[in-house]
């Protein structure tokens, strides 16, 4: 069975366009996964000027509430460091996904093209031996 080829150029061409969509998911999820990590690092900033201020917060509290609210605060921060390192994680784990379906398709457009370029050459080649046998016969005539 032969391969039509303008079937093969335009399967070319559909590859081609699904390798870019690949590539703009791709960008996307390394974006995402970029401002994740950007959040993470913003909330432990919060929390490290949370624990700058807090020996001045305990020495002037004058009650057990004062004291737990700093302890309370501290907590909280450290939630939202764990909150923000679980959604790093996952945006990661998306991020490995989309580089592997972009990686699949380039694979499918490299396959695509090789099949484009077999498909020319041959072309090429038939042409090429057609005219040689047309030179071939117009020289055998003249004779």
């Amino acid at each position: 069975m032969t391969i039509r080829p303008r079937a093969a150029r335009n399967m070319r061409e559909l590859r081609s366009r699904l390798r870019d969509v690949a590539a703009a998911s791709h960008a996307s999820t390394v974006a995402a996964r970029d401002r994740q990590r950007d959040a993470l690092v913003e909330e432990e900033e919060r929390l490290q000027e949370h624990l700058d201020t807090a020996p001045h917060v305990l020495a002037e509290a004058t009650s057990i509430y004062e004291l737990e609210l700093v302890h309370e605060d501290t907590g909280v921060h450290r939630l939202a460091i764990t909150e923000a390192a679980s959604q790093l994680a996952e945006a990661t784990r998306q991020t490995a996904i989309s580089e592997a379906a972009l990686r699949e398709r380039a694979r499918q457009l490299r396959s695509a093209e090789r099949v484009v370029d077999k498909i020319e050459h041959a072309i090429s080649r038939r042409d090429s031996a057609a005219e040689q046998r047309a030179h071939d016969d117009i020289s055998a005539r003249r004779r």
